[in-house]
């Protein structure tokens, strides 16, 4: 993956060393999406994680805008984590893509890799996952968007 469409830029790969930083990109692939593209889709059985390198992607639970992601944001890591549990696990939020833009992509088989490995970014992962996942019980108000 070259240096522009990096994953290991994001912010929660800021505490990997280089080595450990060029590990991950070999782990993700860079894939282009289009405006408007379903990054993932509340309900799905999609396994992945994607880490936006440009541009920025719509949350939405329901029909409710819950967040806009921006470049080193991810998403997916819910139903991931979750899946080791419970294997019908959903996704918990529908992803669009805002703009023309580049994510970088791990399945299922890569972040068990990462979650195994990395022990830095597993860490950060399970928290962020905690967070949302205890963001998604609340009530929607307007200033969750």
């Amino acid at each position: 993956m070259t240096s522009n469409h990096s994953i290991s830029t994001a912010a929660i790969f800021a505490g990997c060393t280089k080595r450990e930083r060029a590990r991950l990109d070999q782990l993700a692939t860079p894939v282009k999406v289009r405006a408007g593209a379903r990054l993932t889709v509340e309900g799905s059985g999609r396994r992945e994680l994607g880490v936006l390198i440009d541009g920025t992607a719509t949350v939405l639970i329901g029909d409710e805008h819950v967040a806009t992601l921006a470049p080193g944001d991810h998403y997916g890591e819910l139903s991931l984590l979750a899946a080791s549990a419970d294997p019908a696990a959903r996704q918990s939020a529908t992803v669009i893509a805002d703009s023309d833009q580049w994510v970088a992509v791990m399945s299922s088989t890569e972040i068990n890799t990462l979650l195994t490995d990395f022990p830095q970014p597993s860490a950060a992962l399970r928290r962020i996952a905690d967070h949302r996942r205890a963001a998604n019980r609340r009530p929607l108000t307007a200033s969750r968007g």
